[in-house]
Formats: structure tokens, C-alpha cells, sequence
């Protein structure tokens, strides 16, 4: 059986402070057995979200390698996702938005 590809789970925010922790949540609760990593990246929000995603990540006791990353202006969904790109240490990507709730099994299902 071939190995697992290593996944890239890329989650974009921008101003969405009254979802992003459910979305971390489930996030961080993938069950993916191969190596996965995580990218955060806010397109500069004004609503406290990366303060958010900086919380989250601190409690994050978990062993995949976590990015955390803030545009430096507004640089709307494609720009961001550029931005967050140059952070990806794999070939597959798996891109979520700050208000994805995702199954467990999400990243599983795709690998």
C-alpha cells in the first residue's frame, strides 16, 4: 500500500471573529493519519480574529507543524491565498475559510 501524502490544510480568515473558533476547532480535530500541517492565514482582519487564531493555536497540543500568518493589507481571497501558499510544505492542499465546519474525517476522506 502506498504511504500517505503529506497534506497542507490552508485556512483563510478574514473579519469573521464570531465563527473562526468553531472552525479551528474542527480544524485541529482532523483524524488524518498521514502528515498534515496546518496554515493560518488572515487577510488582515479589524475584528480581533487573528488575535483569535493566535489563541487557538497556543492552546494547540497536537503535534502537526502549525503556521500562523496576517497579510499585511487586505489583500482580498486571492491575494490571501497566495500569501498563505508560500508557507505550504506539500503537494496537496486542502483550503478551508474561517467559517468551514469540517467533519473529521475531511482530510482522511481526501488523502
Amino acid at each position: 500500500m502506498a504511504a500517505l501524502p503529506k497534506l497542507s490544510y490552508v485556512f483563510l480568515s478574514y473579519n469573521r471573529a464570531k465563527y473562526i473558533r468553531a472552525a479551528i476547532k474542527t480544524a485541529f480535530a482532523q483524524d488524518y493519519e498521514g502528515e498534515l500541517e496546518y496554515i493560518f492565514s488572515d487577510d488582515c482582519s479589524t475584528d480581533g480574529t487573528f488575535d483569535i487564531i493566535k489563541e487557538c493555536v497556543a492552546q494547540y497540543k497536537g503535534h502537526r507543524r502549525v503556521v500562523v500568518t496576517q497579510t499585511l493589507r487586505n489583500l482580498h481571497l486571492a491575494g490571501n491565498t497566495n500569501h498563505a501558499l508560500q508557507f505550504v510544505e506539500s503537494d496537496w492542499i486542502i483550503r478551508a475559510d474561517d467559517d468551514d465546519l469540517a467533519t473529521p474525517d475531511r482530510c482522511s476522506i481526501i488523502g
